[in-house]
Parts: C-alpha cells; sequence; structure tokens
C-alpha cells in the first residue's frame, strides 16, 4: 500500500462514501479509461509524478 496521497484514489474513496463502493469503482474505471483515450489520441506519453 502506497503512503502518497494521490488525486485519482482520494477521488474514488471521497466517491465510495457518498455513492457507494460498486459505483465508485465503475466510475474510477471510466475515468481511467478516458484518460488512456485521450493519452492515445493525443499521443502523449505517461509521466509519473
Amino acid at each position: 500500500v502506497s503512503k502518497k496521497k494521490f488525486k485519482l484514489k482520494s477521488w474514488g474513496i471521497k466517491l465510495a462514501k457518498k455513492k457507494g463502493i460498486k459505483k465508485a469503482v465503475v466510475a474510477l474505471a471510466r475515468k481511467l479509461a478516458v484518460i488512456m483515450h485521450r493519452m492515445l489520441v493525443d499521443k502523449t506519453e505517461f509521466y509519473y509524478q
């Protein structure tokens, strides 16, 4: 388990508390798919901050 704070992780945890774990998992998967699609279209490389 990572001790660093990640924006997507904190967003997902917050959403899970509000809407439930199942909806949060689907929402996070969709958000990641949109990010990956955008990277493929723009031909941008992933960089770790």
